[in-house]
């Protein structure tokens, strides 16, 4: 596991991601950074955590993604799943004690 430095919504956030996939959680980063923004801009005045699980309720329905179902998720996405989960509820845990 490799520790790497992401920016979201002008904060700096260290997550741990696979060897080798730094450049796509950068990249993926990058994106949900522009989401964000885009996302604060529309709706003023609301908490980055509530911009969080905004954002992550628009993009598991623009994905239809149905996390029960074992033929849309494999069990290495299931995982990445559950190490996202984890990641977000530190950085809800940081914003909150902030």
């Amino acid at each position: 596991m490799t520790k790497i430095q992401i920016n979201v919504l002008n904060r700096e956030y260290t997550i741990q991601c696979q060897d080798g996939e730094e450049q796509k959680v950068q990249e993926l980063a990058e994106k949900l950074n522009s989401q964000m923004n885009e996302l604060q801009q529309k709706i003023p005045n609301v908490s980055d955590i509530n911009l969080f699980v905004i954002n992550s309720l628009i993009n598991l329905d623009n994905k239809k993604i149905d996390i029960n179902s074992e033929n849309n998720l494999d069990n290495n996405t299931i995982e990445k799943f559950e190490n996202m989960a984890i990641e977000l509820e530190t950085l809800a845990q940081k914003i909150k004690n902030i």
